[in-house]
């Protein structure tokens, strides 16, 4: 039975804000407790049947029914609006009736409703529903905080933010928050905001999207500097999904068993927030990133514009490994800029197909926001690939590490260009490990290459500059053997060499020009047309007729080569150079990476082969 207030005790409730109380408590049916500051309070009122009082501030206004009111009088309002969640129930406090904040609640499924413009209010949820839910609704920027919550909801979404402006979501320090939804519905994910998300705080959030995506938003998604972590455990589509921009300047973000892409940001066609992030791209700037995936035809990382990696908040750590058919590591339709960071790309997948679809495999297709899909896919068919792009590919510094294991699988792919200019790089793959359909560039920085079954490095520019040897250092090899080469332009005439790196390549007949020359060459070069056999194990040192070690450079496994490009800074036009091989590694290297050994004194005892520098 409901408890109905008297007039006389509602009276002397009122007219003891004489005592100056901090805040009007107003408990009500239904789990309901309202905070009004009695100092916003300008008069309390009542309707013409009494069964109503009407407060008012500067403001607003409020109508509280008499029969809903359990218990009057004062107390200290909490800091935030809180939702506490109980079984199949939830219980809330409201400090902000005078500011435009009601409540509507259905068991545990709560309706928040913010009609406030004005000022940035919070909300924060804490406690545990097996069928709950959190639907805010609002026209101006807020914060959530989640306090240790953990909500489940088999019909919808676990927290749904209906609100276009900015939402500031904080998981508190030390604390577990676990959001599931419910499988087979319409809704886009089980963490779901209209506007554009920010995540800060040091808490851990685990998500699991059983319809969608896991955390969707129709703006863009940003993960502030952060010791937090975000777990994706499963999602039916992409484990994070945004339009305009993806950004992480920090947090452990760890992606698994999405049927969808890993994190997605698709162009939205409005104009960005921020003009340093392109709409539709991804910018990675800290934190740590994970993401497992076995599903087919889908990207761990894909952006419709640019995909930037480099360091501001802290060095960014990414790890992508895909073993789904046609899959691929990094994707992006625009730009890929790397400056800084650990990435490692593994991909294991074969080709994919539509027939694999139609046997049982996950439907393409899917444009509408990855759902699901958003993979490569044609009638013909698509290679898994390690980092694809169809815009340039540009590498300053950092530490990229690239493994491919199906057929087809290239390493690192751009439909427009390859330059290399700094870190220390490392791509074994089963195709090519650096294919490109414009130049390709070694300005700077040290990268090897090795392809198990087809070429190297594989530039198809058909001209001058194909690629070009500068201040960089690269060594290049494939151990198919046969036609496979270490360095592919179709003519090695097209290979320019304008500074004073390293180009070491060994495999195949070198594109079957072993009488071309490079015209303007910086340094001294040759092509070995002699056949070598290198053989893991051994270690090969190129040397000036001094004995001088210019370079030292071991293989992972046995390589038949009839052409092999050697260059290397110090070599000279006219002199006279050999290479012999050890049978132990030079112990006196300043630099020791995939087989490179540089600045080593270390000599050859064996004789392998002999030359004359061009």
């Amino acid at each position: 039975m409901k408890r109905f207030i008297t007039l006389a005790a509602l009276l002397w409730t009122i007219s003891s804000f004489l005592f100056a109380q901090p805040s009007l408590m107003i408990e009500r049916v239904g789990n309901v407790t309202d905070y009004i500051p009695t100092a916003d309070i300008e008069e309390i009122t009542f309707s013409d049947d009494l069964s109503q009082f009407i407060i008012k501030s500067n403001s607003c206004q409020v109508c509280v029914n008499r029969d809903e009111v359990l218990n009057m009088g004062y107390a200290e309002a909490p800091s935030v609006f809180q939702v506490e969640f109980n079984g199949v129930a939830a219980k809330i406090r409201n400090p902000y009736l005078l500011q435009g904040v009601t409540v509507d609640m259905n068991g545990a499924h709560v309706t928040i409703n913010n009609s406030n413009v004005t000022n940035e209010l919070s909300f924060e949820l804490s406690g545990s529903t097996s069928d709950g839910a959190l639907l805010y609704n609002g026209e101006y920027k807020a914060t959530l905080i989640l306090n240790g919550v953990s909500i489940t909801n088999p019909s919808g979404a676990a927290i749904d933010i209906e609100c276009g402006k900015r939402i500031a979501l904080e998981l508190k320090k030390n604390t577990e928050n676990t959001l599931i939804d419910g499988a087979g519905g319409d809704w886009k994910a089980a963490l779901y905001c209209k506007g554009h998300l920010e995540i800060d705080k040091a808490g851990t959030l685990n998500v699991t999207g059983n319809t969608k995506h896991a955390i969707s938003a129709k703006e863009y998604i940003q993960l502030k500097k952060s010791e937090g972590t975000i777990n994706v455990l499963a999602a039916k589509g992409d484990g994070i999904h945004c339009q305009q921009y993806f950004l992480a300047n920090g947090y452990t973000l760890n992606i698994k068993n999405a049927v969808g892409d890993g994190i997605q940001a698709e162009l939205s066609g409005d104009e960005p927030y921020e003009k340093e992030y392109a709409d539709g791209s991804i910018s990675i700037q800290g934190g740590s990133i994970n993401i497992i995936s076995s599903a087919a035809d889908i990207s761990g990382m894909k952006a419709d514009a640019d995909i930037c990696i480099n360091e501001n908040k802290s060095v960014p750590s990414i790890a992508i490994s895909t073993t789904g058919n046609g899959s691929k590591g990094i994707k992006t339709d625009g730009k890929l800029a790397i400056s800084a960071g650990d990435i490692n790309v593994s991909t294991a997948g074969g080709r994919y197909t539509e027939a694999a679809t139609r046997a049982g495999g996950r439907p393409g297709g899917g444009g509408g926001g990855g759902w699901p899909g958003g993979g490569e896919s044609s009638e013909n068919g698509s290679s898994a690939k390690g980092i694809k792009a169809k815009g340039s590919i540009g590498i300053t510094g950092g530490n990229v590490t690239v493994s491919t294991a199906g057929n087809g699988a290239e390493g690192l792919e751009s439909k427009t260009s390859v330059t290399i200019s700094g870190g220390q790089h490392y791509l074994k793959c089963y195709d090519d490990a650096i294919n490109s359909s414009g130049p390709i560039q070694f300005n700077g920085g040290v990268t090897v290459c090795c392809s198990t079954g087809n070429d190297a490095i594989d530039s198809n520019y058909g001209r001058a500059g194909a690629i070009v040897i500068g201040n960089g250092i690269v060594f290049a090899y494939t151990t198919k053997g046969g036609a496979e080469m270490g360095f592919d332009c179709d003519n090695n005439s097209y290979i320019q060499i304008k500074g004073n790196g390293i180009g070491i390549s060994a495999g195949g007949n070198q594109g079957g020009s072993s009488g071309a020359t490079i015209s303007n060459a910086s340094q001294g070069y040759a092509f070995v047309t002699t056949s070598v056999n290198y053989q893991t194990g051994r270690f090969y040192t190129l040397a000036d007729a001094s004995g001088k070690n210019l370079v030292t450079y071991s293989f992972e496994g046995n390589v038949n080569s009839s052409c092999s490009l050697v260059t290397a800074a110090g070599m000279v036009k006219g002199s006279s150079y050999t290479v012999k091989y050890a049978a132990s590694a030079p112990i006196d290297a300043t630099t020791v990476f995939h087989g490179l050994y540089l600045g080593s004194s270390a000599k050859g005892t064996t004789n392998v082969t002999s030359f004359t520098a061009k």
